[in-house]
């Protein structure tokens, strides 16, 4: 198991088994959208792993500033 629930595994597009692509990486860690955070930090932030911009306002997943801080958050899982 690599951490990814069945739904968000779906949306990821990495079926199971935990590396799907056979790249060594887990699918929880791959990138499927290229936003800057992976897929376990999705799933963890409620945001969708299939899309760059999962609130779309044209910022990045990944760029997000949701304190407004100036600062890009970093999603952690103890942060989420």
């Amino acid at each position: 198991m690599d951490g990814l629930s069945n739904h968000n595994e779906r949306l990821a597009h990495t079926p199971a088994p935990c590396r799907s692509d056979r790249d060594g990486i887990g699918d929880a860690h791959e990138d499927y959208d290229h936003d800057g955070v992976d897929n376990r930090t999705e799933q963890l932030a409620r945001t969708n792993p299939a899309k760059r911009d999962s609130n779309h306002n044209r910022v990045p997943d990944g760029r997000e500033d949701p304190d407004h801080d100036r600062m890009t958050t970093t999603w952690s899982p103890c942060s989420a």
